[in-house]
């Protein structure tokens, strides 16, 4: 597999944010991003160890009233964690993009990155 999965943790106006990232050789998509800002870049990092624990039951995609689709990921209490970085046209197209994430969260690509971030 060429694409290879990074987190990016950035300072901005409001605190810090993490996005996942994949890079590939023509560029690089966001497969999802953090749900709120944080105080700091250590409480930001250890936000994005709740990738590590995706269940199917702590990910659902949702309608928004424009018709478009997004989808949620939920820490073990219950708590928006992530969110898709984007909206989607369709519910398949969302379905798809967690499909993607669930595929590079269940090879174990996320827990070597977060093991190699701490």
């Amino acid at each position: 597999m060429c694409d290879v999965p990074r987190f990016l943790y950035a300072q901005g106006k409001h605190g810090w944010i993490w996005r996942l990232m994949i890079h590939h050789p023509t560029g690089c998509d966001v497969l999802a991003r953090s749900a709120r800002y944080y105080p700091d870049e250590a409480a930001c990092r250890a936000s994005s160890h709740h990738l590590t624990e995706l269940r199917p039951d702590r990910i659902h995609a949702l309608q928004s009233d424009d018709g478009t689709w997004g989808w949620r990921g939920y820490d073990p209490g219950g708590e928006v964690a992530f969110v898709s970085p984007t909206t989607f046209p369709t519910a398949r197209h969302c379905q798809l993009e967690i499909v993607r994430l669930r595929a590079v969260v269940e090879n174990g690509m996320i827990d070597r990155l977060y093991r190699g971030h701490q």
